[in-house]
């Protein structure tokens, strides 16, 4: 089930990282607070397998989007914009792009975005004592395993 994980990370890593948004895009989410704009790319808290087969499984995964930026030292009307802007901007993006959202990617399991089932969130969090103004996006990846191509 898990296999492909890492590239579907580091693959939603790379396309963000090329938007040229944010000033660091990591897998993971940062030890120390974040300078400017920054995204962190990790696995988000449910996986599910609503239905088996006898030749596989239909997953759904979460991965989390999690953008930060500074609370204080910002100017917050500023922060709340550009947060707003850079979410619309990031999911267009994601729903968007072809090469991204291919089903037949078996090298990542990358299957299918699923744009109904996301969900963001607007939320503050402490990072090493700094206040930082975070959203998340939590993105459902559709994951079907149960069918086999015979050659």
């Amino acid at each position: 089930m898990a296999k492909g994980l890492e590239k579907t990370l580091q693959k939603l890593r790379t396309h963000l990282t090329a938007s040229n948004r944010f000033a660091e895009v990591t897998i993971g989410e940062p030890f120390n607070a974040p300078e400017g704009l920054h995204c962190a790319v990790f696995l988000g808290t449910t996986w599910t397998v609503p239905k088996v087969t006898l030749n596989g499984s239909v997953e759904e995964r979460q991965v989390t989007l999690r953008i930060y930026r500074d609370a204080v030292a910002d100017n917050r009307e500023e922060t709340e914009v550009l947060l707003a802007e850079v979410v619309a901007e990031v999911m267009e993006d994601l729903f968007g792009d072809a090469e991204l959202n291919n089903p037949s990617d078996s090298t990542t399991q990358l299957r299918t975005l699923a744009p109904t089932k996301t969900v963001v969130r607007f939320g503050y969090q402490e990072v090493k004592g700094k206040l930082m103004r975070i959203v998340d996006i939590l993105l459902t990846l559709d994951v079907d395993d149960s069918f086999s191509l015979a050659v």
